[in-house]
């Protein structure tokens, strides 16, 4: 069973996202690199730089991917500190007449 605090099959699925992102990023930049490595007369470095961009892309896609907060579910984090003060009357602020000093 898997703990409460993982979830297993996110885990995979996040990670199957990333693997047809990069495929897809790195074919895409590759084939942009092709047609202008075309258009250049057969210069190499298009190619290169497409296929570097969509590495990068789909490298930083997965980051954001797994970096990002999981809800567990909904209500499950709640704020039990209570803030208890009481605001300063209304005739003390006014009888000091904006002096600061006591």
């Amino acid at each position: 069973m898997a703990s409460p605090w993982t979830d297993e099959t996110s885990l995979e699925k996040k990670w199957d996202n990333c693997a047809k992102d990069a495929i897809l990023k790195t074919s895409a930049g590759a084939g942009v690199g092709l047609v202008f490595a075309f258009l250049l007369r057969s210069k190499r470095w298009p190619l290169t730089l497409g296929t570097g961009i969509g590495i990068g892309m789909a490298i930083s896609n997965c980051q954001h991917e797994f970096r990002a907060p999981v809800m567990l579910r909904r209500g499950a984090a709640t704020c039990h500190s209570e803030v208890k003060s009481t605001p300063a009357p209304l005739e003390a602020v006014l009888s000091n007449n904006g002096n600061t000093e006591s």
